[in-house]
């Protein structure tokens, strides 16, 4: 799993992942953590993919609005 923040300007803030493997079916409830440097809006966009050298997606990308105040 791949997570980049972007700011409201769509420039990337923060970059991380979680590296593992999941059976099918299998729940996961993974966490990165992210200090914003100011108050604003952000958007979390969350990819699932066969690794980080194979960068097949597994899924389509989800994306989250934080608002920072």
């Amino acid at each position: 799993m791949l997570v980049q923040v972007k700011d409201d300007k769509g420039f990337v803030v923060s970059l991380g992942w979680i590296s593992g493997q999941l059976t099918s079916l299998q729940k996961l409830t993974p966490s990165l953590s992210w200090v914003p440097e100011r108050e604003g809006e952000f958007f979390a966009e969350i990819y699932v993919w066969e690794g980080l050298k194979n960068q097949n997606a597994l899924d389509d990308f989800s994306t989250i609005q934080i608002h920072v105040s």
